[in-house]
């Protein structure tokens, strides 16, 4: 009776830490992962900004996937402004995703 009682809780423990590590390859830890922008919406969001502030004609703007949303991060966009190839320099300013378009170079 007490091999088979051993042998029950020996095999509830193997299956918790099971599922644990499952969990913990599944989910990750919360400090490994990081939130990145949407780039379709960032792409719209250049768009309009150079559209609007800064009264240019651009089309086919194309912005890098898996920008991390962390103040200080700055990468750029490529497009047609006025007709020309051309880049837009973007900032990320603070931790909700908040970023600044600069005028097309």
């Amino acid at each position: 009776m007490r091999r088979i009682v051993l042998g029950v809780v020996l095999a509830v423990v193997v299956i918790a830490l099971v599922v644990v590590a499952l969990l913990a390859f599944l989910v990750g830890p919360r400090f490994a992962r990081y939130d990145v922008l949407d780039r379709s919406a960032v792409e719209r969001g250049v768009t309009d900004v150079v559209s609007r502030d800064w009264k240019r004609q651009v089309t086919g703007v194309s912005c890098p996937d898996d920008q991390r949303v962390q103040p200080g991060t700055t990468f750029t966009c490529t497009g047609t402004v006025d007709g020309r190839p051309a880049t837009v320099p973007v900032d990320v300013v603070d931790a909700s995703g908040t970023y600044e378009v600069g005028q097309p170079r």
